[in-house]
């Protein structure tokens, strides 16, 4: 019979083999997370996976998955339907997963998105897309998704003078509220470590609403990027969004590698401070952007569907 804290302790090792043997893809030290497939498995033994320090579990079958979270809400796990979701069975899904990663029509999108209650942090939901379009397999085509990554932007004549102008923001943001979002986050009271260090390997588990997921995230940011736990934390808060300060060039450049590169189709802006760095967006990054064939001159529709060129779904 097969040991689940050797095969765990295995898995583990082979995964940080891999981040090891492979640093330029950017992925943090334990960045990547490992998915426990629990569909077969009784809650007894869901339960003691999770004692051994694994969180994030996979289910097919919404009905059965809820049975399982009821007898293990006591340890705030991280759920992902990995199944195909069927639309009737998009309210239970929507109410009781972390995670659904088997969304295969625009459709479907709609509905997790009108029942997820309001009192839980945003699903994540992965998309899926029939990149061959072939008739026989389930997915969007193409044309259907539109990635749009949130943008944090403070923009300067130089980068120099817009790390300032960020630098200014972060330092007039109030700590005690910063640690105070991080540790509802977290579930944790992060105010009893140290500031000026990075965020700790070994925090105990905690019990927060916005979810697990959201917490390593965050870990994962932290140790990607060398921050302390005071800038996370500050951060978080004050804007909790991939960042970008610097010059129109330097924005340009990156909203163009994004772009050429497939991994953005556009750009939901969040201007650091309003209305200047939206201003300023307008009057020194759009000509650039322009200049460079990235960003219209005039708009060819209405909406925003006409503007993108999206089909109305069939409902």
């Amino acid at each position: 019979m097969s040991d689940p804290a050797s095969n765990l302790a295995q898995i583990s090792q082979r995964l940080r083999l891999a981040e090891a043997a492979h640093p330029d893809t950017g992925v943090a030290a334990g960045g990547v997370r490992l998915l426990a497939v629990s569909k077969t498995r009784s809650a007894a033994e869901i339960r003691a996976l999770a004692l051994l320090g694994q969180h994030a579990f996979g289910e097919n079958y919404a009905q059965e998955a809820i049975a399982k979270q009821a007898e293990l809400a006591d340890l705030n796990l991280e759920w992902h339907l990995i199944g195909h979701l069927q639309s009737n069975k998009a309210r239970l899904a929507a109410a009781a997963f972390d995670w659904v990663q088997s969304v295969d029509r625009i459709k479907l999108v709609a509905e997790l998105a009108r029942h997820r209650p309001s009192e839980r942090p945003p699903l994540n939901v992965l998309v899926q897309v029939n990149i061959d379009d072939e008739a026989s397999k389930s997915g969007c085509r193409p044309d259907e998704v539109f990635v749009l990554p949130g943008v944090a932007m403070f923009v300067g004549r130089s980068d120099e003078e817009a790390r300032e102008r960020l630098a200014r923001v972060d330092d007039h943001f109030d700590i005690v509220a910063a640690l105070t979002a991080l540790s509802n986050a977290f579930g944790l009271d992060m105010s009893v470590y140290p500031l000026d260090e990075p965020i700790p390997d070994d925090l105990p588990q905690g019990f927060s609403k916005m979810g697990p997921s959201l917490r390593q995230r965050m870990i994962d940011w932290g140790k990607r990027d060398n921050l302390t736990l005071r800038q996370v934390a500050i951060k978080t808060a004050a804007h909790g969004h991939w960042q970008i300060a610097g010059s129109p060039k330097t924005i340009a450049d990156k909203f163009e590698e994004y772009f050429e590169s497939g991994a953005a189709d556009g750009f939901s802006l969040l201007p650091g401070v309003l209305p200047s760095d939206l201003d300023s967006f307008v009057d020194l990054v759009v000509p650039e952007l322009q200049r460079r064939g990235l960003f219209r001159t005039q708009y060819t529709g209405t909406t925003f569907r006409d503007n993108f060129g999206l089909a109305r779904p069939a409902l």
